[in-house]
Parts: structure tokens; sequence; C-alpha cells
């Protein structure tokens, strides 16, 4: 029996949602929405701060660094150094949330509204995947490179993360 494409995209679904603690996946991303991050008109030092402390909660060592514009990314390496490694990256600057009058929800609260839904600024687009990667990855201990915010794109070799330079400026050193 074939299984359809519908069979298929429920079971990778209900696996992702299985490998990840909903409880933890709510509070890591309710504290990410607080930190507030507005791109433009902001800065994301805040978020990186909580992601840095949800890291190291986990049992990583992050570190922050900084582009040569003064935006920080957060760098963090977890698990054993044998083996093959995995990167994972994401980013904390949000849209501007605009006149909050215009919000049924304070958009740095991460309320849950009536329908059941998290709300808040980078609740869709990024800071729940991130926190959904960081407990993922909590749950497993291989090795893994996690970068949060701009570095955006990297090539990745077993044991070695090459950083983009596009936000990081040509003089930020490499991690590996």
């Amino acid at each position: 029996r074939v299984a359809s494409r519908a069979m298929v995209e429920e079971a990778v679904l209900d696996a992702a949602a299985a490998a990840v603690d909903p409880d933890e996946v709510l509070a890591y991303t309710r504290a990410l929405i607080a930190a507030k991050s507005e791109n433009p008109g902001g800065t994301e030092d805040r978020a990186a701060a909580v992601a840095s402390d949800i890291l190291t909660g986990v049992g990583a060592k992050p570190e922050i660094v900084r582009s040569e514009a003064g935006r920080p990314s957060v760098v963090a390496s977890l698990g054993t150094e044998k083996g093959p490694s995995l990167a994972w990256n994401g980013h904390l600057d949000v849209v501007p949330a605009g006149s909050l009058d215009t919000w049924r929800h304070d958009p740095w609260a991460g309320d849950i509204d009536d329908d059941g839904r998290l709300v808040g600024r980078g609740a869709a687009d990024m800071k729940t995947s991130l926190a959904a990667m960081v407990d993922w990855i909590n749950e497993r201990e291989p090795g893994h490179i996690i970068t949060v915010e701009d570095p955006i794109e990297f090539v990745h070799r077993p044991k070695a993360c090459m950083v983009h330079q596009r936000e990081l400026g040509a003089n930020t050193r490499s991690f590996t």
C-alpha cells in the first residue's frame, strides 16, 4: 500500500509534535516574545540575552557576537564533538508592532487567545520555531551548532561551521 501525501504529511506533523515538550516550548516562546526585538526601530539585545539564558539552561555555552553594525547574534554548541553535527539557525528580530491600540492582546505578553492560539510579535515567525528547536535539541545529545539571529546562511562541514559574513562582517572569527 502506498501512503498518500496527506498521510505522510500527517505522520510528519505528528512526529514533530511528539518530539517536543509543549510546556517548555510555550515557556521559551513566551520569554522570547516578551523580549522586544523590533527591526527596524529597536534592537535584538534583550532577545539575544533571553536566547542565551535559555541555551545556558539546556547545557549549551552560548556566545553573543556583534555584527559591524552592532546587532547581536547568539552562537552556541551543544552535545559531543564526536560524530557529525547538525547546524540550526533562526532569527530574533520581528516586524514592529505598530500602534498598541490595534492589538486585542499585548504583542509582548505571549497570551493564549480564545481559540487556543499563542498571540504576540514573533509567535508565528520565528520565536516559536526557535523555542521548538532548542527543546528538541535538549531532548537529544548529538552535536549541534546553534546560531540565533543573523548569521543567516552558513556552510556546514563535520565539526566546523562557517558563518556567512553578510551580517557579521569580514573580521568575525569562525566557530568550530
